[in-house]
């Protein structure tokens, strides 16, 4: 990569560093990772090898599981086949395919085995809480929120591309946030969306991708959300 004779990183080791950078982890008692990341060593990535004795004095906790690609989904299952340390994979949902595959190919239990040992939660779940309607178009959606933010109400918007996720939020004049920000300018997005939902009432209009799914912990008096096809990554 630095072939240029007057540069200072030509002709060192980077894969030495990158494994010494992680023994200086195996003191730390908790670890949070993105999936990829922490499977990483199942495709021999240095540094998630290096860190594979803690999994010796383990537990681990793998979340948001239904939404796996069929490649980490394909890893996570030779974690679980290959490794004895005890996994929690929480989901909110999951086909009954990947279901099987965790429990009668990979050893998982579901809990609860049964949703009546919980009356309480069930009774929550199967609380009516939504009024939905399908729109026939863009226009129609951009009218209900018009109304909703002349209420008072916060308005969540989702889209399934970035474009028109940017040409919206300039047209309605409200809060942007997608998956392709510098990472320095998303916190800074994150944290503005997040606070202008939590902090009280509207108006307030924020436009996003399906990547608020993900990252963004609040709640909408008004959720619009175009169909998104599984194929479709923001």
């Amino acid at each position: 990569m630095f072939e240029d004779v007057a540069d200072e990183r030509r002709s060192k080791d980077f894969i030495t560093e990158d494994r010494l950078y992680a023994l200086g982890f195996w003191h730390r008692r908790v670890f949070s990772a993105t999936v990829d990341q922490f499977l990483g060593f199942m495709q021999q990535n240095y540094r998630s090898v290096c860190l594979t004795p803690l999994l010796a004095d383990s537990v681990v906790v793998v979340d948001e599981v239904h939404s796996f690609n069929r490649s980490l989904f394909s890893a996570l299952k030779l974690f679980l086949k290959n490794f004895n340390v005890p996994v929690l994979c929480m989901t909110a949902t999951l086909p009954a395919g990947r279901r099987s595959d965790l429990t009668d190919g990979c050893g998982l239990e579901v809990f609860p085995k049964a949703t009546e040992d919980f009356p309480d939660l069930e009774a929550s779940a199967a609380m009516p809480r939504y009024l939905i309607h399908r729109l026939d178009g863009e226009s129609a959606a951009e009218q209900i929120a018009l109304e909703a933010l002349d209420e008072g109400r916060r308005v969540l918007w989702v889209v399934n591309k970035v474009a028109r996720c940017q040409k919206l939020a300039i047209n309605m004049k409200a809060l942007c946030y997608h998956s392709r920000f510098r990472l320095q300018d998303r916190r800074q997005r994150h944290t503005e969306l997040v606070n202008a939902f939590k902090d009280g009432p509207g108006p307030i209009l924020g436009v996003t991708t399906q990547v608020c799914e993900m990252s963004l912990d609040l709640d909408a008096d008004v959720l619009i959300s175009e169909t998104a096809p599984p194929q479709l990554q923001a």
